[in-house]
């Protein structure tokens, strides 16, 4: 029986879900071999693939019972909160030194070790997208300027040509502790794949919203929707969705962090967290939404007497 706790990254992990690292399981489930590995003991009609947690069966079960009055058009399903872009920003944060040296891949000069920062304050480069660990794309495999660069600089650290950069993080987990014991951070990993943290998005929403706001939710809900609707459509959208959590009692979106932008938002200056603060703030904040959605929607689900 599905709980509103239950991470569906155990459907697809199986034995090799690890309990003491829920960042780890997101690395894992990023891996090709899970996907649609003929060895899982799960059936495979049951489930899509390493991508699409949301499109799990069960998912489109419990949806169906809990959301019965979707909008119309919002025929697909997706991670509200994205990890990526987080455990990203936090990586480049905490490991400068590994994860955002000088130069470029655009010439032929080599990697060198990054410049002591300016300020002691932990800020995030404006351009961080530019800079590993990368999972998905034309740098996903470890570049061979990187590799030379951490094997003249990083001896300690396991790389080989061909490698991608979750492996990397895989193989190297330990070394990036002051990251991987944030306590937070680790319960977003779980409740990441959640059932609290998908939603019903409108066809074709997915990839401008990654590409534009970087799955930060409170972005897509005014940019999809607040702005499209008059103000009793937005409310009922708001309680039909569960998505209470995310505003206010005037149904005005809450910012994931202080001083954060979302009413007139132009360039990645106004998306983006500034410093490691900011982050931590938006960890505090989706982790209580998450799991307080995740209970009204199983909650719902379970007085329905239907059965997964």
């Amino acid at each position: 029986m599905i709980k509103e706790t239950f991470d569906f990254k155990r459907i697809l992990l199986g034995k090799n879900y690890d309990e003491l690292n829920p960042i780890k399981n997101i690395l894992m489930a990023k891996k090709d071999e899970y996907y649609m590995d003929q060895k899982s003991d799960y059936p495979k009609d049951k489930w899509l693939c390493r991508g699409h947690i949301e499109n799990y069966l069960e998912v489109k079960k419990i949806f169906e019972v809990v959301f019965k009055d979707r909008p119309k058009g919002y025929t697909e399903f997706d991670i509200m909160n994205s990890f990526w872009i987080t455990y990203k920003q936090l990586l480049q944060l905490s490991y400068p030194m590994y994860f955002c040296p000088e130069g470029s891949l655009s010439n032929d000069l080599p990697l060198a070790l990054p410049k002591p920062p300016q300020k002691s304050t932990k800020t995030l480069k404006s351009d961080f997208l530019s800079y590993p660990p990368f999972v998905s794309g034309k740098y996903e495999i470890i570049h061979e300027k990187y590799i030379k660069y951490y094997k003249e600089n990083f001896s300690d650290l396991k790389v080989y040509p061909g490698m991608t950069w979750v492996q990397f993080l895989i193989d190297n987990f330990d070394k990036f502790s002051k990251v991987h014991e944030l306590s937070e951070l680790n319960r977003y990993a779980v409740l990441t794949h959640t059932i609290g943290n998908i939603a019903l998005v409108g066809k074709g929403h997915n990839p401008e919203r990654a590409e534009y706001l970087y799955d930060y939710w409170d972005l897509y809900l005014k940019k999809y929707v607040k702005d499209t609707l008059s103000f009793n459509e937005w409310k009922n959208f708001v309680d039909q969705q569960l998505l209470n959590e995310y505003v206010n009692k005037d149904y005005e979106i809450l910012p994931f962090w202080e001083n954060r932008k979302i009413s007139d938002f132009k360039d990645e200056s106004e998306i983006l967290p500034k410093e490691e603060a900011d982050i931590i703030q938006f960890l505090n904040k989706v982790n209580s939404y998450i799991e307080k959605r995740s209970e009204r929607v199983m909650n719902q689900f379970n007085d329905s007497k239907e059965v997964i």
